[in-house]
Protein backbone atom coordinates (compact mmCIF):
# COMPACT_ATOMS: atom_id res chain seq x y z
CA UNK A 1 0.00 0.00 0.00
CA UNK A 2 1.29 3.72 -0.98
CA UNK A 3 2.14 6.21 1.45
CA UNK A 4 -1.44 8.06 2.23
CA UNK A 5 -1.47 11.46 2.97
CA UNK A 6 -3.88 13.59 3.99
CA UNK A 7 -4.76 17.06 2.41
CA UNK A 8 -7.21 19.29 3.91
CA UNK A 9 -7.73 23.41 3.73
CA UNK A 10 -7.17 25.73 6.25
CA UNK A 11 -10.80 26.28 6.53
CA UNK A 12 -11.55 23.45 6.99
CA UNK A 13 -8.65 22.89 9.68
CA UNK A 14 -10.36 25.23 12.29
CA UNK A 15 -14.11 24.77 10.75
CA UNK A 16 -16.28 23.29 13.66
CA UNK A 17 -17.56 19.61 13.88
CA UNK A 18 -17.82 16.95 16.84
CA UNK A 19 -17.08 13.46 15.25
CA UNK A 20 -16.10 10.25 17.59
CA UNK A 21 -12.51 8.77 17.49
CA UNK A 22 -14.01 6.37 14.80
CA UNK A 23 -15.36 8.73 13.00
CA UNK A 24 -12.13 10.82 13.09
CA UNK A 25 -10.28 7.76 11.74
CA UNK A 26 -12.79 6.97 8.97
CA UNK A 27 -12.48 10.80 7.79
CA UNK A 28 -9.17 10.63 7.75
CA UNK A 29 -8.77 7.56 5.74
CA UNK A 30 -11.27 8.92 3.36
CA UNK A 31 -9.33 11.89 2.85
CA UNK A 32 -6.14 10.25 2.55
CA UNK A 33 -8.16 8.12 -0.25
CA UNK A 34 -8.59 11.65 -2.39
CA UNK A 35 -7.02 12.93 -5.35
CA UNK A 36 -6.65 16.63 -4.01
CA UNK A 37 -5.43 17.41 -7.48
CA UNK A 38 -9.07 16.77 -9.71
CA UNK A 39 -11.74 19.00 -9.68
CA UNK A 40 -13.95 17.18 -7.14
CA UNK A 41 -16.38 15.43 -9.49
CA UNK A 42 -18.69 12.92 -7.74
CA UNK A 43 -16.33 10.58 -9.04
CA UNK A 44 -13.00 11.97 -7.79
CA UNK A 45 -15.01 12.85 -4.27
CA UNK A 46 -16.07 9.09 -3.86
CA UNK A 47 -13.85 6.07 -2.24
CA UNK A 48 -13.93 2.52 -2.12
CA UNK A 49 -12.62 1.10 1.44
CA UNK A 50 -12.27 -2.20 1.64
CA UNK A 51 -12.35 -3.71 5.52
CA UNK A 52 -9.23 -5.51 5.56
CA UNK A 53 -7.39 -2.73 3.86
CA UNK A 54 -9.09 -0.71 6.20
CA UNK A 55 -7.42 -2.73 9.10
CA UNK A 56 -4.05 -2.99 7.19
CA UNK A 57 -3.72 0.75 7.57
CA UNK A 58 -4.88 1.55 10.62
CA UNK A 59 -3.41 -1.10 12.29
CA UNK A 60 -6.60 -3.05 13.91
CA UNK A 61 -7.83 -6.72 13.68
CA UNK A 62 -9.69 -7.96 10.98
CA UNK A 63 -12.23 -8.77 13.30
CA UNK A 64 -13.16 -5.06 14.36
CA UNK A 65 -12.48 -3.87 11.22
CA UNK A 66 -16.36 -4.28 9.77
CA UNK A 67 -17.82 -3.71 12.76
CA UNK A 68 -16.34 0.12 13.08
CA UNK A 69 -16.26 0.92 9.40
CA UNK A 70 -20.26 -0.07 9.57
CA UNK A 71 -20.44 2.03 12.52
CA UNK A 72 -18.76 4.86 12.17
CA UNK A 73 -20.12 5.26 8.90
CA UNK A 74 -23.74 5.19 10.28
CA UNK A 75 -23.01 7.90 12.32
CA UNK A 76 -20.91 9.96 9.97
CA UNK A 77 -24.22 10.62 7.72
CA UNK A 78 -25.68 12.99 10.60
CA UNK A 79 -22.19 14.63 10.93
CA UNK A 80 -22.46 17.93 9.87
CA UNK A 81 -19.33 20.68 9.42
CA UNK A 82 -19.82 24.07 10.01
CA UNK A 83 -17.26 26.77 8.52
CA UNK A 84 -17.40 30.56 9.93
CA UNK A 85 -16.66 33.43 7.83
CA UNK A 86 -14.00 35.44 9.76
CA UNK A 87 -15.51 38.40 8.39
CA UNK A 88 -18.26 40.71 10.56
CA UNK A 89 -19.64 42.21 7.73
CA UNK A 90 -19.66 39.51 5.21
CA UNK A 91 -23.21 38.28 3.76
CA UNK A 92 -22.83 34.62 4.67
CA UNK A 93 -21.61 34.53 7.77
CA UNK A 94 -21.61 30.48 8.54
CA UNK A 95 -22.38 27.81 6.06
CA UNK A 96 -22.94 24.06 7.16
CA UNK A 97 -22.93 21.16 5.48
CA UNK A 98 -22.51 17.08 5.73
CA UNK A 99 -18.61 15.64 5.73
CA UNK A 100 -20.77 12.40 3.09
CA UNK A 101 -24.23 12.29 1.49
CA UNK A 102 -23.85 8.90 0.38
CA UNK A 103 -22.56 5.29 1.75
CA UNK A 104 -22.84 1.72 0.42
CA UNK A 105 -22.15 -1.29 1.88
CA UNK A 106 -21.30 -4.46 -0.37
CA UNK A 107 -22.09 -7.27 1.33
CA UNK A 108 -19.88 -9.47 -0.86
CA UNK A 109 -16.55 -7.50 -1.30
CA UNK A 110 -16.83 -6.34 2.37
CA UNK A 111 -16.18 -2.87 1.69
CA UNK A 112 -17.69 0.48 2.24
CA UNK A 113 -17.98 2.84 -0.99
CA UNK A 114 -18.16 6.82 0.31
CA UNK A 115 -19.29 9.99 -1.55
CA UNK A 116 -18.18 12.85 -0.10
CA UNK A 117 -20.66 15.74 -0.20
CA UNK A 118 -20.40 18.27 -2.86
CA UNK A 119 -20.09 20.84 -0.64
CA UNK A 120 -16.65 19.73 0.64
CA UNK A 121 -14.79 20.46 -2.59
CA UNK A 122 -13.92 23.55 -2.47
CA UNK A 123 -11.75 22.39 0.94
CA UNK A 124 -10.46 19.02 0.05
CA UNK A 125 -9.76 19.61 -3.94
CA UNK A 126 -7.78 21.92 -5.63
CA UNK A 127 -6.81 23.69 -2.73
CA UNK A 128 -4.31 26.89 -2.43
CA UNK A 129 -3.92 27.14 1.58
CA UNK A 130 -4.24 23.74 2.97
CA UNK A 131 -2.40 21.20 5.64
CA UNK A 132 -0.39 18.06 4.58
CA UNK A 133 0.33 15.09 6.69
CA UNK A 134 1.25 11.57 6.51
CA UNK A 135 -1.78 9.82 7.94
CA UNK A 136 0.80 7.58 10.33
CA UNK A 137 1.46 10.87 12.79
CA UNK A 138 -2.38 10.55 13.65
CA UNK A 139 -3.17 7.10 13.40
CA UNK A 140 -1.71 5.89 17.09
CA UNK A 141 -3.06 8.82 18.93
CA UNK A 142 -5.66 7.92 21.43
CA UNK A 143 -8.52 10.85 21.73
CA UNK A 144 -10.20 12.72 18.75
CA UNK A 145 -9.05 15.95 20.25
CA UNK A 146 -5.38 15.06 19.88
CA UNK A 147 -5.94 14.75 16.10
CA UNK A 148 -7.71 18.16 15.93
CA UNK A 149 -5.21 19.40 18.44
CA UNK A 150 -2.37 18.55 15.68
CA UNK A 151 -4.09 19.69 12.65
CA UNK A 152 -4.52 23.12 13.59
CA UNK A 153 -0.27 23.45 15.00
CA UNK A 154 0.22 22.18 11.54
CA UNK A 155 -1.96 25.15 10.06
CA UNK A 156 0.18 27.26 12.10
CA UNK A 157 3.24 26.38 11.11
CA UNK A 158 2.64 26.32 7.25
CA UNK A 159 1.18 29.75 7.60
CA UNK A 160 4.29 30.83 8.99
CA UNK A 161 6.29 28.68 6.45
CA UNK A 162 8.96 27.75 9.80
CA UNK A 163 9.30 24.66 11.90
CA UNK A 164 8.89 26.56 15.41
CA UNK A 165 6.43 28.67 16.02
CA UNK A 166 4.93 30.13 19.55
CA UNK A 167 0.80 29.62 19.23
CA UNK A 168 -1.35 31.82 21.19
CA UNK A 169 -5.32 31.29 21.52
CA UNK A 170 -7.47 32.99 24.62
CA UNK A 171 -8.51 29.55 26.22
CA UNK A 172 -12.55 30.61 25.44
CA UNK A 173 -11.75 30.51 21.56
CA UNK A 174 -9.61 27.39 22.01
CA UNK A 175 -12.42 25.43 23.64
CA UNK A 176 -15.23 26.70 21.05
CA UNK A 177 -12.97 25.41 18.17
CA UNK A 178 -12.94 22.35 20.05
CA UNK A 179 -16.94 22.47 20.97
CA UNK A 180 -15.90 22.20 24.26
CA UNK A 181 -17.69 25.45 25.20
CA UNK A 182 -20.30 24.07 27.32
CA UNK A 183 -17.41 21.62 29.54
CA UNK A 184 -14.77 21.74 31.85
CA UNK A 185 -15.48 25.54 33.09
CA UNK A 186 -12.51 25.71 35.15
CA UNK A 187 -8.60 25.81 33.71
CA UNK A 188 -8.20 23.31 36.49
CA UNK A 189 -10.61 20.50 34.91
CA UNK A 190 -9.67 21.68 31.19
CA UNK A 191 -6.27 21.23 31.75
CA UNK A 192 -6.77 17.59 33.24
CA UNK A 193 -8.98 16.00 31.11
CA UNK A 194 -7.94 17.88 27.65
CA UNK A 195 -4.62 20.20 27.14
CA UNK A 196 -2.59 17.34 28.90
CA UNK A 197 -4.03 14.12 27.55
CA UNK A 198 -4.08 16.14 24.01
CA UNK A 199 -0.54 17.64 24.41
CA UNK A 200 1.14 14.00 25.43
CA UNK A 201 -0.81 12.51 22.49
CA UNK A 202 0.82 14.31 20.08
CA UNK A 203 4.33 14.27 21.60
CA UNK A 204 4.27 10.48 21.88
CA UNK A 205 2.73 9.71 18.27
CA UNK A 206 3.60 12.83 15.55
CA UNK A 207 6.06 14.42 14.25
CA UNK A 208 5.63 17.51 16.48
CA UNK A 209 7.09 18.29 19.88
CA UNK A 210 4.84 20.85 21.95
CA UNK A 211 5.02 22.07 25.07
CA UNK A 212 2.36 25.08 26.83
CA UNK A 213 2.09 27.65 29.12
CA UNK A 214 -0.65 29.78 30.41
CA UNK A 215 -1.34 33.50 30.92
CA UNK A 216 -4.24 35.17 33.32
CA UNK A 217 -5.48 35.18 36.96
CA UNK A 218 -7.54 32.86 35.86
CA UNK A 219 -5.98 31.48 33.03
CA UNK A 220 -7.74 32.96 29.99
CA UNK A 221 -4.61 32.52 27.45
CA UNK A 222 -2.67 29.93 26.35
CA UNK A 223 0.74 29.54 24.78
CA UNK A 224 1.77 26.44 22.71
CA UNK A 225 5.18 26.15 22.03
CA UNK A 226 5.75 23.99 18.75
CA UNK A 227 8.29 22.68 16.73
CA UNK A 228 8.65 19.99 13.73
CA UNK A 229 10.99 17.19 14.64
CA UNK A 230 11.10 15.98 10.79
CA UNK A 231 11.22 17.76 7.70
CA UNK A 232 7.95 17.91 6.18
CA UNK A 233 7.97 21.08 3.78
CA UNK A 234 4.53 22.14 2.34
CA UNK A 235 4.27 22.86 -1.75
CA UNK A 236 1.62 24.27 -4.01
CA UNK A 237 -0.75 21.55 -5.49
CA UNK A 238 0.80 22.94 -8.65
CA UNK A 239 4.41 22.16 -7.92
CA UNK A 240 3.13 18.57 -6.96
CA UNK A 241 1.45 18.01 -10.34
CA UNK A 242 4.99 19.49 -12.22
CA UNK A 243 6.89 17.06 -10.14
CA UNK A 244 4.30 13.78 -10.80
CA UNK A 245 3.89 15.13 -14.30
CA UNK A 246 7.98 14.64 -14.76
CA UNK A 247 8.06 11.74 -12.69
CA UNK A 248 6.08 9.84 -15.16
CA UNK A 249 7.67 10.98 -18.09
CA UNK A 250 10.66 9.50 -16.66
CA UNK A 251 9.15 6.66 -15.82
CA UNK A 252 8.35 5.55 -19.00
CA UNK A 253 12.12 6.07 -19.86
CA UNK A 254 12.63 3.04 -17.97
CA UNK A 255 12.42 -0.01 -19.97
CA UNK A 256 12.05 -2.81 -17.26
CA UNK A 257 8.16 -3.62 -15.90
CA UNK A 258 8.17 -1.88 -12.74
CA UNK A 259 6.05 -3.80 -10.00
CA UNK A 260 3.42 -0.87 -10.62
CA UNK A 261 3.12 -1.79 -13.96
CA UNK A 262 2.99 -5.44 -13.11
CA UNK A 263 0.01 -4.87 -10.79
CA UNK A 264 -1.26 -2.80 -13.73
CA UNK A 265 -1.13 -5.98 -16.06
CA UNK A 266 -2.61 -8.60 -13.57
CA UNK A 267 -5.25 -6.15 -13.18
CA UNK A 268 -6.32 -5.77 -17.14
CA UNK A 269 -5.66 -9.32 -16.78
CA UNK A 270 -8.46 -10.06 -14.47
CA UNK A 271 -10.65 -7.79 -15.79
CA UNK A 272 -10.77 -9.52 -18.96
CA UNK A 273 -11.06 -12.79 -17.28
CA UNK A 274 -13.83 -11.59 -15.26
CA UNK A 275 -15.49 -10.40 -19.33
CA UNK A 276 -14.77 -13.64 -20.91
CA UNK A 277 -16.87 -15.35 -17.90
CA UNK A 278 -19.55 -12.71 -18.09
CA UNK A 279 -19.71 -13.71 -22.12
CA UNK A 280 -19.53 -17.17 -21.68
CA UNK A 281 -22.51 -17.21 -19.22
CA UNK A 282 -20.37 -18.05 -16.15
CA UNK A 283 -21.01 -15.40 -14.35
CA UNK A 284 -23.37 -12.98 -14.12
CA UNK A 285 -22.21 -9.04 -14.09
CA UNK A 286 -24.59 -6.53 -12.44
CA UNK A 287 -25.58 -3.42 -14.87
CA UNK A 288 -23.06 -1.12 -13.55
CA UNK A 289 -20.23 -3.81 -13.88
CA UNK A 290 -21.22 -4.33 -17.63
CA UNK A 291 -20.29 -0.99 -18.31
CA UNK A 292 -17.59 -0.60 -15.92
CA UNK A 293 -15.52 -3.51 -17.01
CA UNK A 294 -15.18 -3.08 -20.87
CA UNK A 295 -14.63 0.62 -19.63
CA UNK A 296 -11.59 0.08 -17.48
CA UNK A 297 -10.07 -2.98 -20.50
CA UNK A 298 -10.42 -0.53 -23.24
CA UNK A 299 -8.44 2.19 -20.76
CA UNK A 300 -5.76 -0.39 -20.66
CA UNK A 301 -5.87 -1.04 -24.33
CA UNK A 302 -5.29 2.46 -25.26
CA UNK A 303 -2.86 3.87 -23.12
CA UNK A 304 -1.15 0.46 -22.02
CA UNK A 305 -1.35 1.40 -18.40
CA UNK A 306 -4.53 2.63 -15.91
CA UNK A 307 -3.17 6.29 -15.46
CA UNK A 308 -6.21 7.39 -17.01
CA UNK A 309 -8.27 6.45 -14.10
CA UNK A 310 -9.11 7.81 -11.29
CA UNK A 311 -8.72 6.57 -8.15
CA UNK A 312 -12.29 5.63 -7.33
CA UNK A 313 -12.28 4.00 -10.87
CA UNK A 314 -9.34 1.60 -9.49
CA UNK A 315 -10.69 1.24 -6.42
CA UNK A 316 -14.19 -0.34 -7.86
CA UNK A 317 -12.01 -2.55 -10.37
CA UNK A 318 -9.41 -4.05 -7.61
CA UNK A 319 -13.68 -4.67 -5.27
CA UNK A 320 -14.63 -6.17 -8.44
CA UNK A 321 -11.45 -8.98 -8.90
CA UNK A 322 -12.15 -9.83 -5.62
CA UNK A 323 -15.89 -9.87 -5.56
CA UNK A 324 -15.17 -12.26 -8.76
CA UNK A 325 -11.93 -13.99 -8.50
CA UNK A 326 -11.26 -13.90 -4.86
CA UNK A 327 -8.08 -16.08 -5.51
CA UNK A 328 -6.54 -14.38 -8.08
Amino acid sequence: MSELIIYKANELVVSRYDLTEQETRLISYAVAKLNPMTNGSEEDRTVIIPYREYATAMKIDDSLAWHNLNNAVSELMQRTIEVVNPDPMAKIGKIIFQWVNQAKFDQQAQAVELTFSKEIRPFLFKMKEFIKYKLEHIRSMNNKYSMRFYEVLLKELGESKCTKKDVVFNIDNFKDLLMLEANYPTYKQFNQRILKVVIDDVNKNSNLKVSMKTQGRPVNTLIFSIEKTTKNQQLDLVKEIEHAEQAEIEQKTVKRKTAKQQVEQRRYKGLKIIMEQHQKGEIDLNDYEKKFVPRMIEIYENYNNFEKASDPQIQKADVTLAKYLPRF
